[in-house]
């Protein structure tokens, strides 16, 4: 079994975890008054995570 890898991304990860003044926000700004109100626990609970370009650069279309 080869360990070279299939291919190669060029990027960063940014990992993004929720805190309590996002989830207050979120909570403010449903537009169904009543609705199911998130905790931080739960929002905390799938974080998000982006990829950006490694060297900072934003990709610009036509460039490589």
């Amino acid at each position: 079994m080869s360990i070279e890898p299939l291919c190669v991304i060029n990027r960063a990860a940014i990992g993004v975890l929720p805190r309590q003044p996002f989830v207050d926000w979120i909570n403010a700004a449903d537009p169904y008054p009543g609705g199911a109100v998130i905790a931080l626990k739960e929002a905390q609970e799938e974080p998000s995570v982006f990829l950006i370009p490694a060297n900072g650069n934003a990709d610009e279309p036509g460039k490589r």
